[in-house]
C-alpha cells in the first residue's frame, strides 16, 4: 500500500495519511521523501527522483552519457535549499542539483566517496 501525505491547515507539522491508487508509484522503492513549498512530494528511490503532485508522477533518472541527468539512480539523500532547489546524492556519486521550477539537472563537481 502506498500512502499520500498532505499537510493540514490546522498545524504545519500535521500529516494526513490516505491510500493512493497509483500503480506506477508502486514500482519504486521509496527511500527518502521531501516536500516543497507547493506541497509536491519528492522521493529519492532506487530508480531516480520521483515528483508526485497528488495526481501525476514525474521521474528524473540517469541517462547513459548525458551529464544533464542524475549521476546515479539509487539515491541515498535528498534535500531542498531555501529556493526550493533539490540536491541529491547516492553512494560514490556526484551531488546533483535539480531546479524544481525548470526540471533541469546539473551535476556539481563534488564527488562523494
Amino acid at each position: 500500500m502506498v500512502l499520500k501525505f498532505s499537510t493540514s491547515f490546522s498545524q504545519n507539522d500535521t500529516l494526513i495519511l490516505a491510500p493512493v491508487n497509483n500503480l506506477l508509484l508502486n514500482n519504486y522503492n521509496l527511500r527518502k521523501m521531501a516536500a516543497d513549498r507547493e506541497n509536491n512530494l519528492w522521493f529519492g528511490t532506487d530508480k531516480g527522483i520521483v515528483k508526485f503532485d497528488g495526481n501525476d508522477l514525474t521521474v528524473f533518472e540517469t541517462k547513459e552519457g548525458d551529464s544533464n541527468t542524475l549521476s546515479i539512480n539509487s539515491l541515498g539523500c535528498i534535500f531542498f535549499d531555501k529556493a526550493d532547489n533539490l540536491y541529491t546524492f547516492g553512494v560514490s556519486s556526484y551531488i546533483d542539483f535539480l531546479n524544481t521550477r525548470t526540471g533541469k539537472i546539473a551535476r556539481l563537481k563534488i564527488k562523494l566517496r
